[in-house]
């Protein structure tokens, strides 16, 4: 018997017909096989061949049962088959659908994965995936299984999932790990392991990836090491680090998906770590589209100083150092893109990226070009392109999806107070003739009553990643009193009491749409507004 936080995983018996055939004769379930429920006849050939199996080979499907219940809830395990002209171990599960989406079927599958290549000693796993079952292709790429090919099977178009047992690496893990724990004994929380050995997709350069997290975010210590031809790397990840990968802040997130726990200094570090996986988890669901949208536009925005730099080293003809800002500015469009899919993605590599869902118009011919550039004016020219077009995209996103119907009232609620103080800060920069005070007033003024007007009549919500030109209302048309030309005359005094006049316009405005303006003439009104009287 396998025994894992929630489940008991226990060979499957006779005894188990009911609660299995519960399973199968749910609709749900059989649409993920694109069948029909099984008949009595059916189910009981389809448990006898298992039973049969398990005698056979020694393994077969385990019985999945909920802990906190007492329930058989699925079966998750290994089946030998032949699979394109090769024997294979593959690995299965199927649960109910009532316990869908709380973990369960990764719980075990990773529990069975494990005891395959740890106590059985298998090579290899394979999982068959009917094409276009999400659900089940993310519990395999949960538990480092990759696809590696789509094929026909009886008529049914496949994809398969693999993952290589790691046996030849495990000294090299165990000799790491134990110098790490002596070096720093009870500073060490988790030690995990991810990288192309998890996922199963190794070549002989293939690097052993570990990290390990430490107590205190001021602790630092490393191991890199060659052995033979093989890269081995050991470095902290903080929590401070592992908390920006589960808010998708981090181009690393993936390592959340795909890793496995070596050591643990108690159980509840590995619940939090997996705490993490889970939140990650929870940011790829359609009501998170909104957050992770707004992630992604505050990721695009990072790339401004490489591409400054980019611009610098273009000019001075240097093509070094425009790979260089290219590579960067790359890496921060691709991982923006895949947070606008809320898609896990390795970002190094390209395929994964071009197969997202929601990428800009001809971004694969767009991208190609950037990659393949290497003349200092060509990486400068192609990469602008490059980004011009992540940014229309990520705009017309920004438009169609954080968008939702509002008010005045709702939009302006407590917004006059701020807005005021920004024309007293007018009305100050004109009295003392500071045209730096006065044009960072001015600004204030013009972005923040542009954007909540935009948001007012369009539902768009405008932020830092807009320039003002994009949301920017036509003011005079609206009635209120220019500002502007008299700040680049220098006419202070038209301007100071032209700012008079934009108050007076903003209150009515405001008051014509019932915004409260929270503005107290006295105390006395203050303390009625707010019930302390």
């Amino acid at each position: 018997m396998i025994e894992t936080v929630r489940l008991y995983l226990r060979p499957m018996r006779a005894d188990d017909f009911d609660a299995l055939f519960e399973i199968f004769t749910d609709p749900h379930v059989m649409a993920s096989f694109d069948g029909e429920p099984l008949t009595p006849a059916q189910m009981q050939h389809w448990l006898q061949r298992n039973l049969d199996h398990q005698a056979q080979f020694g393994y077969g499907l385990f019985s999945v049962v909920d802990k906190a219940s007492d329930r058989l809830i699925g079966d998750c395990g290994l089946e030998q088959m032949e699979v394109e002209g090769q024997t294979v171990a593959e690995l299965g599960y199927d649960f109910r659908s009532d316990v869908w989406n709380q973990g369960f079927a990764t719980e075990a599958a990773g529990a069975v994965r494990d005891y395959a290549f740890q106590v059985l000693r298998l090579p290899r796993l394979v999982s068959l995936i009917r094409v276009g079952n999400a659900a089940s292709q993310r519990v395999a790429e949960k538990v480092g299984m990759q696809r590696a090919a789509e094929f026909e099977r009886y008529g049914v178009r496949y994809w398969r999932y693999a993952i290589q047992s790691m046996d030849d690496v495990q000294p090299i893990l165990r000799t790491i790990q134990d110098a790490l724990l002596r070096r720093m004994g009870d500073e060490v929380e988790l030690v995990f392991q991810y990288g192309s050995h998890v996922h199963g997709a190794t070549h002989r350069y293939s690097d052993v990836d570990l990290s390990w997290v430490p107590v205190h975010e001021t602790t630092w210590d490393s191991i890199t090491v060659l052995v033979g031809d093989r890269l081995a790397d050991l470095y902290p990840m903080h929590w401070s680090k592992l908390e920006r990968m589960a808010e998708f802040r981090d181009v690393s997130a993936s390592v959340l998906l795909h890793s496995r726990i070596l050591y643990q200094r108690d159980e509840a570090a590995a619940e939090r770590f997996r705490g993490l996986a889970a939140r990650l988890d929870a940011l790829q669901q359609p009501d998170a589209r909104p957050e992770m949208l707004g992630r992604a536009l505050e990721i695009f925005r990072a790339v401004g100083y490489d591409a400054y730099l980019l611009r610098l080293a273009a000019e001075a003809g240097h093509a070094t150092a425009s790979l260089q800002h290219t590579q960067a500015i790359l890496r921060t469009v691709l991982h923006g893109l895949a947070v606008a899919n809320q898609a896990v993605v390795d970002t190094r590599k390209l395929e994964q990226v071009l197969a997202l869902p929601r990428l800009p118009v001809d971004f694969a011919a767009t991208l190609h070009r950037a990659v393949a550039a290497h003349e200092p004016a060509e990486l400068l020219a192609t990469t602008e392109a490059l980004l011009r077009s992540a940014r229309d995209f990520l705009l017309a996103e920004q438009r169609r999806t954080l968008r939702h119907e509002t008010t005045f009232p709702v939009v302006f609620d407590s917004a006059y107070p701020e807005l005021k103080r920004d024309l007293q800060g007018i009305l100050l920069g004109c009295e003392r003739q500071d045209m730096y005070g006065l044009k960072t007033s001015l600004l204030s003024l013009y972005h923040e009553l542009s954007r909540m007007l935009a948001q007012a009549f369009t539902g768009v919500e405008y932020d830092s990643f807009n320039s003002l030109a994009e949301y920017e209302q036509n003011l005079a048309a609206l009635g209120f009193p220019a500002l502007t030309p008299h700040l680049a005359t220098g006419d202070f005094d038209a301007l100071h009491r032209q700012c008079l006049a934009f108050d007076q316009h903003l209150r009515d405005f405001l008051v014509e749409r019932s915004v409260e303006l929270k503005d107290f003439a006295t105390l006395d009104d203050l303390q009625a507004f707010l019930g302390t009287q």
